[in-house]
């Protein structure tokens, strides 16, 4: 799926055979790690964690009639991206 974040577009994949999560874009390339994923009728909700300088930062992305994704830092809050 497709995202709209600060810094411009990016892609996201979750491949529910492989149960892998990531990006599609060369310039944007922050490791992910997944965490766990709940599949049902509804689609995907995947649990993973982005790599940052300092850490890892925690994130949900909904994959399905709902398409987002949610950032949350450390300090408590949270960004949510829409995505197509």
């Amino acid at each position: 799926m497709t995202c709209e974040g600060e810094k411009g577009p990016y892609a996201v994949v979750y491949d529910t055979r492989t149960r892998q999560f990531g990006n599609q874009n060369p310039s944007f390339s922050p490791p992910y790690g997944l965490r766990q994923a709940q599949i049902d009728e509804d689609g995907a909700l995947v649990w993973a964690f982005v790599r940052v300088h300092y850490g890892e930062r925690d994130m949900l992305a909904r994959f399905g009639r709902e398409k987002w994704i949610r950032y949350f830092y450390g300090n408590g809050s949270e960004v949510m991206h829409r995505c197509r």
